[in-house]
Parts: C-alpha cells; sequence; structure tokens
C-alpha cells in the first residue's frame, strides 16, 4: 500500500471512530460552525489547518446523527453564549477572548468561559 493512502487512511479513522463514539452516546451533539475559509486567509497557517480537516468532523456527525436518529445541531459561530450566565441569563456586552474566567455582573456568579458553568477556579 503506498504510504499516501495509509496517510489517508489512518486520517479517516481518526475521524470517524470519535464521531461514531460520540453519536452513539449521546441523543443530542452541538457543534460550533467554524469560519474555516476565513483562517485560510491567513496564509502562514492555512496548509496547516487543510492538513488538520477541520469540516470533516462536522460534516461526519451531521450524516452519522441521521443515520442513528440522533439530533445534529450546528451552532452559528457569532451565537453568543461564551459571554451568557448561565445561572441568570444576563449577556455580557463585551468580554475579551483572553478572558477564560468572568464573573456576572447580575448574579455575581463566577464562569469558565469555555464550560459555560460555574468555575472552578477562582477569578
Amino acid at each position: 500500500m503506498a504510504r499516501h493512502a495509509r496517510v489517508v487512511d489512518r486520517r479517516g479513522d481518526c475521524t470517524h471512530k470519535p464521531t461514531t463514539r460520540i453519536l452513539r452516546k449521546n441523543q443530542v451533539v452541538c457543534a460550533e460552525g467554524l469560519n474555516v475559509e476565513g483562517m485560510l486567509a491567513h496564509p502562514p497557517l492555512a496548509k496547516s489547518i487543510l492538513d488538520v480537516g477541520w469540516g470533516e468532523p462536522p460534516r461526519q456527525l451531521e450524516y452519522k446523527a441521521r443515520w442513528y436518529g440522533r439530533t445534529f445541531v450546528r451552532i452559528d459561530r457569532f451565537h453568543s453564549g461564551s459571554k451568557r450566565c448561565h445561572a441568570c441569563g444576563h449577556t455580557v456586552a463585551v468580554l475579551p477572548l483572553a478572558a477564560r474566567h468572568w464573573q456576572c455582573p447580575e448574579c455575581g456568579a463566577a464562569l469558565d468561559r469555555d464550560v459555560n458553568r460555574r468555575s472552578r477556579k477562582p477569578r
């Protein structure tokens, strides 16, 4: 088998197995839509982004969800979920990307931007 074909098979295997596992264990799967085309405009990263194939896992999740009778939801990339407090629903107008942990100005809940739940780390 040619080296290129082996690489293609291994990469496919590395996306098919996790996406199948995710859908077998969950009834609803949500994925954020990424602006891959916009990221490709950055020349130093374009080759690496294409090489990784960031568009493939969501594509597989979508068609496999239909196969397994699951629900797949693609979240809009402009959805403000990481700026919304899970406790009271307040949405912060401006939250810098570098701010991974923040405190809700309305209810005072300590939040983790990445998981949108109460932060485990002190602010």
